[in-house]
């Protein structure tokens, strides 16, 4: 029972990393004129994710 828990308690959280990367990726985009690219601060939520809860749900927040 504390196993699943804590499992749920897991999915929960990288079920809110998720959203906030996917609000993050959209609102804070730092064009980068040289490249005709952009940045922005997901990438760091998804290692910040991974440091957090391991590698495997790093890579759930990460995406395809």
């Amino acid at each position: 029972m504390v196993k699943q828990r804590s499992e749920l308690r897991q999915m929960i959280i990288a079920a809110v990393l998720i959203a906030v990367n996917v609000v993050v990726s959209r609102v804070f985009v730092i064009p980068v004129p040289m490249t005709n690219g952009y940045l922005n601060l997901s990438d760091g939520l998804i290692i910040v994710a991974a440091l957090l809860m391991g590698t495997k749900w790093g890579a759930a927040v990460g995406g395809p």
